[in-house]
């Protein structure tokens, strides 16, 4: 497993956070005219669909920064309250999340108020598509599997089941217990629900107009990669990049990609040839230097392409009129179902 450099424009979402769902646990989210000013410096901000997502799961007070940080809270709690859990179980577990450490928090905390500090060009220049964290969390960094490891099968046997326990047929998941769901949906019950709206929005699945709903928003991903202005945009920033030397790429996930990929490849071979290779080590290796050589000249072509053309107000322009179009077509089911949700909570 190996995490990629995030470019300048995704921090701010960029922290590795997992959102624990257990049945009708509480939820994770994450009108306009049609005139292109209406969009204008939102960038930042939620686009129509991640507000619809929002209030449907009653975050919309929170701004995307404040959202972010209380999932990050909630985490760290499962995971505490898991390993209480097992201990109360007669096991040892240490709260851990793939991807999610001290370290690789504060880092990104840090690079957060950097990439907020200097505009895309400046981020380019001196970081590329945006450095390696120092540490990194991987799934093979898990504490849990040496504890495991010591562990005969019955008793390996006997940890899976406290910790992930059976599939939970009862009425009243609150009231289950952790040996019915497992110490970790227990502790997501503790900290994550169930919620008297989550129950609400669970049931709203089941029902057909709804499910249109949210598979048309989810469709607007793709019709804004396809849609003519999008292919407008990335013939212009196309255009730009091939004056820079760099016209071979479509659009700019292709520049993104290929360097991503780079550095992947390489984690991956050095690992393979020495599974005791850390992460700490290949940040550190001739090979990333090499990497990031390459790298910095084509992100910073790629910024200033972007800039030149606008790129990214004008594609988020593209993607939420999309959006609001999809809203707008389904106007009395949003504005009914928002007005049937219970209070959050």
């Amino acid at each position: 497993m190996y995490p990629t450099p995030v470019t300048r424009r995704a921090w701010g979402a960029a922290l590795p956070l997992l959102c624990v769902a257990v049945l009708a646990l509480g939820g994770c989210a994450g009108g306009s005219d049609d005139g292109t000013d209406a969009y204008a410096d939102r960038v930042f901000e939620r686009s129509p669909k991640e507000t619809f997502e929002a209030e449907l799961w009653g975050e919309a007070a929170l701004s995307p920064d404040e959202e972010e940080r209380a999932q990050l809270a909630g985490l760290l709690e499962w995971g505490t309250v898991t390993a209480e859990c097992m201990a109360d179980q007669g096991f040892e577990y240490i709260p851990w999340v793939s991807g999610v450490n001290e370290e690789s928090v504060t880092w990104e905390a840090e690079m957060a108020a950097e990439a907020d500090r200097l505009t895309s060009v400046e981020f380019a220049e001196r970081y590329g598509y945006g450095p390696l964290p120092p540490t990194f969390a991987d799934d093979e960094s898990n504490p849990n599997e040496a504890i495991l490891a010591a562990m005969s099968e019955a008793e390996q046997a006997a940890y899976d089941e406290a910790l992930n326990g059976h599939t939970y047929n009862g009425d009243d998941i609150a009231a289950a217990s952790p040996e019915e769901l497992g110490c970790s949906a227990w502790a997501a019950v503790r900290t994550n629900g169930p919620t008297e709206r989550g129950s609400a929005i669970a049931d709203l699945r089941e029902s057909p107009d709804f499910m249109e709903l949210e598979n048309a928003l989810a469709r607007t991903s793709v019709l804004v990669l396809e849609a003519t202005d999008t292919t407008e945009l990335n013939h212009e920033w196309r255009t730009c990049m091939d004056g820079a030397g760099y016209g071979e790429f479509g659009e700019p996930n292709d520049a993104h990609e290929l360097v991503s990929t780079g550095y992947s490849e390489a984690y991956d071979r050095a690992h393979a040839k020495d599974p005791t290779f850390t992460w700490e080590t290949f940040v550190q290796s001739d090979e990333v230097s090499d990497l990031r050589e390459a790298e910095i000249p084509l992100a910073t072509a790629d910024a200033r392409c972007q800039e030149e053309t606008d790129y990214v107000d004008r594609f988020n322009q593209i993607r939420w009129r999309l959006e609001q179009n999809v809203l707008d077509d389904h106007a009395d089911l949003v504005e009914s179902v928002l007005a049937s949700l219970p209070p959050a909570g």
